[in-house]
């Protein structure tokens, strides 16, 4: 974190939250969305040479204590937030059946990158999700796996000392195990959008070959900005090659300051613009209103090629996916059932699988190459937005690393 950085937050607090020491410390905005979504009595300690922990307090007056005995170390304090997942199933309310997979991979030129053979091999995807359904036909054979904890079976025991035991499949830290419980069905759903069977069949199944990586941090209820930081930070450890985002919120810093930190990292991120047709910069939605190199900010497209009418948008969200009515599958959907879902959550999944295929085609890419790719060729017309088109992000990469074009 920078200097500025740390001068901004200086000025924050001391001015913006009134005048006692205590309240100092505590970064607490007073809008509207930022209060309703707060956790009462959970509070993040950003400290000022350790990381940040989770505090939870019992009386109103806890947190004034704990100020008091730990104040020199403790760099500022905000509440832990809850976050928005950016898609639902609309079959059951609205009895919709989902559009064909072949019109979704039409607009993007998908079966470009098919028929050359780029099916996202070797690519790991994490999905920072409600878990997934790790039984699911569509899917169980897409796990990327832990070798060596996988060597042992489960046996308790953290056989690569990375702190979380038996983490083959990846980690549940909603219940701080290693099961993944998908009990909403959104992590399985994006899921089977980024890959699942070469037949695309019920859901898109983008990116085939590309190895799913389970991070589960929400549940039916929605998430929390703290475990949503850990299962990012997870994910990094576990080297994969995408980190697919498909939430957002509001007023959360810990996330602000994460994300900085992991610019230099070889990972994309991919970001829902959010469900609301709202500016993410004015309004500071994370993380779609950072503009970082290895992130790429996702809006929705209707079936024209069109700007949802609910997708958010600004100057930070640099691409639009097709986001309503995508056939993907549930955790209870078996292998062939298809569930219509719409919202910025789908189209960024469609472009973590899309980041997974043109990652196959050009594996000596860094991250930020791949991001580059991918958003200078949205450009199409006449389309007022910038529009996934894999065939343009491939021939752009044929240039610029030496290939012949196809």
């Amino acid at each position: 974190m920078n200097f500025l950085y740390h001068l901004t937050f200086i000025f924050f607090l001391l001015f913006s939250y009134g005048c006692s020491e205590n309240e100092n410390k505590i970064l607490e905005p007073e809008t509207i969305r930022c209060q309703r979504t707060k956790l009462e009595k959970q509070f993040i300690v950003h400290w000022k040479n350790k990381e940040s922990t989770l505090l939870h307090t019992q009386q109103d007056d806890d947190i004034s204590q704990f100020i008091k005995l730990n104040d020199p170390k403790i760099l500022f304090i905000e509440p832990n937030y809850l976050l928005a997942r950016d898609a639902q199933p609309v079959n059951a309310a609205f009895n919709v059946v989902a559009r064909p997979a072949s019109g979704v991979h039409d607009l993007i030129q998908t079966e470009f990158m098919w028929r050359r053979g780029f099916l996202g091999q070797n690519i790991v995807v994490a999905v920072i999700d409600t878990g997934i359904n790790l039984n699911h036909p569509q899917l169980r054979n897409h796990l990327a796996v832990n070798e060596i904890e996988s060597m042992f079976q489960r046996n308790g025991i953290d056989d690569d000392a990375n702190g979380f035991v038996d983490d083959i499949f990846g980690w549940n830290f909603v219940n701080n195990q290693t099961e993944s419980i998908d009990e909403h069905g959104h992590g399985t759903a994006m899921a089977g959008i980024i890959t699942g069977s070469t037949n695309r069949r019920p859901s898109l199944s983008m990116a085939p070959l590309a190895k799913i990586l389970a991070v589960d941090f929400m549940n039916e209820t929605g998430g929390t900005e703290f475990h949503a930081q850990q299962a990012m930070a997870y994910a990094i450890s576990r080297k994969v090659h995408i980190i697919n985002n498909s939430w957002s919120i509001n007023c959360s810093e810990l996330l602000k300051q994460a994300f900085l930190t992991w610019k230099n990292e070889n990972v994309i991120f991919v970001n829902a613009a959010g469900n609301s047709p709202i500016d993410v910069v004015l309004n500071e939605i994370v993380p779609s209103s950072l503009d970082l190199p290895n992130s790429i900010n996702v809006g929705s497209l209707d079936e024209f090629g069109n700007k949802s009418t609910y997708s958010g948008y600004g100057l930070t969200v640099k691409i639009f996916a097709p986001g309503e009515f995508i056939p993907t599958i549930y955790p209870s959907s078996g292998l062939n059932l298809s569930v219509a879902t719409s919202g910025t959550s789908v189209s960024a999944a469609i472009v973590s699988g899309a980041a997974a295929l043109l990652w196959s085609a050009f594996p000596e890419a860094s991250a930020v190459q791949i991001v580059g790719l991918l958003t200078v060729s949205a450009n199409q017309e006449p389309a007022s937005q910038q529009v996934l088109d894999l065939k343009k992000a491939m021939n752009l990469g044929n240039n610029l690393f030496h290939r012949d074009r196809y």
